[in-house]
């Protein structure tokens, strides 16, 4: 027996044997602590994941773009839409945060997805005259000729906003159509005319825009002009406070009378 102890030394391992029902304990150890701890612990994090999520959704439905920024930048996917299909682009734009706004489109947030009421990104951000935004959405292929419900699109919308005269042309030199009419036969053209802007009206005119379509009674852009003149001249003899009104919109009636 002293032999054999002698031949194995103090530096000979278990046998084979024996290390392999080893190795079997360990994993056992293994199976039964450490993957349940992985996997609690991505369970942990698919819940804080569905929670910032669910949090984003409730403050894109409830038109905070304040907390919705905040959300995103603790995690929650940029392409969280609740049941107003509001997004965080739409969020991005009504902040006017162009840098927050690049950083959804980068997390593959859509620059085209619409609201219930089938309003774009592009859209409110034509209306707010929000250029370096449209600049953006435009480039990461926004539909720029998209309609909402009412057929009006985002050049339409941009005519309601004050100093947009870069917007437009921006608008104009990547394809938007001066000619499109909405719901009411309106022509962006006549929108600018509705708004009383003279200068768009220019812009629209040189751009190429079609004098002779008609909206849904009947009426010219030239004719819906000098009946907002009559409308306006009558006001201006009563409230003095008009007649800039009536300048501005005589203006627009010289503008479209020139051959």
């Amino acid at each position: 027996m002293s032999e054999d102890v002698g031949r194995m030394g103090p530096g000979r391992g278990h046998s084979p044997a024996f290390q392999r029902r080893i190795l079997e304990v360990l994993c056992v150890i293994a199976l039964f602590t450490i993957v349940p701890a992985i996997g609690w612990g991505a369970y942990i994090l698919h819940q804080r994941q569905v929670s910032l999520d669910q949090d984003l959704a409730w403050a894109l439905d409830n038109h905070d773009p304040w907390k919705a920024r905040g959300l995103v930048r603790e995690g929650a996917s940029p392409t969280t839409m609740g049941p107003m299909r509001i997004t965080c682009t739409r969020a991005a734009v009504d902040l006017g945060d162009e840098t927050f706004l690049r950083e959804v489109l980068d997390r593959g947030a859509s620059a085209s997805q619409s609201t219930r009421g089938r309003v774009t990104p592009l859209m409110r951000a034509a209306s707010a005259a929000r250029i370096g935004c449209v600049r953006l959405l435009v480039e990461r292929g926004s539909e720029i000729n998209a309609a909402d419900i009412h057929g009006e699109t985002a050049l339409m919308y941009a005519t309601a906003a004050a100093g947009a005269e870069d917007l437009l042309r921006l608008l104009i030199d990547h394809g938007a159509d001066l000619n499109q009419q909405d719901a009411a036969g309106l022509t962006p053209l006549m929108w600018a005319i509705a708004w009383n802007q003279p200068t768009y009206v220019e812009i629209l005119r040189d751009a190429g825009a079609d004098l002779s379509l008609r909206n849904g009674t009947g009426r010219t852009a030239l004719q819906r002009a000098r009946a907002r003149e009559n409308e306006l001249r009558r006001r201006a003899t009563r409230n003095p406070h008009q007649r800039g009104a009536l300048a501005r919109i005589q203006r627009i009636v010289r503008v479209l009378s020139v051959p």
